[in-house]
């Protein structure tokens, strides 16, 4: 991803969001200073190329951000299969996931050699919020910040 982010190589201040084909292929990349209208960007685009006649086969989404559950309801919403971050989610990011059937993948540090972790939340739609967990998620509550 940082190699196709060419505002943030001259800004180093910016997010990017972009949708990958299922072998990880870039097909799209939209920068912004907001993760969320980074996203919005990407949505944007992918909309206009299906409707331009651009395949709309699966993909996932890919973004140089934390991975909170607007986020979520966001990549469901283009079709998704997965939202993979650079930053862990949050816990209410991980119960919408599980209740929309959509994967989460992260960055999850670096082991003693210095190489990196990754994380996975793949849980079934059927699943549910893990228990005493937010049962408010259907409603889209709002997330401190």
């Amino acid at each position: 991803l940082p190699a196709a982010q060419q505002l943030n190589r001259e800004t180093h201040s910016v997010h990017a969001a972009a949708w990958c084909a299922p072998d990880g292929t870039l097909h799209l990349v939209r920068e912004d200073v907001g993760r969320h209208n980074a996203l919005d960007k990407l949505v944007g685009a992918r909309l206009r190329g299906t409707a331009a006649g651009w395949p709309a086969g699966p993909g996932f989404v890919l973004m140089s951000s934390r991975l909170s559950y607007e986020l979520v309801y966001k990549a469901h919403a283009l079709g998704a299969t997965c939202l993979a971050t650079v930053s862990a989610p949050t816990s209410l990011a991980v119960d919408t996931a599980a209740l929309l059937g959509l994967e989460l993948a992260c960055l999850a540090g670096r082991a003693a050699d210095g190489t990196p972790r990754s994380a996975r939340f793949p849980r079934p739609p059927t699943a549910g919020p893990r228990t005493g967990a937010h049962p408010q998620v259907p409603d889209a509550p709002r997330e401190p910040r």
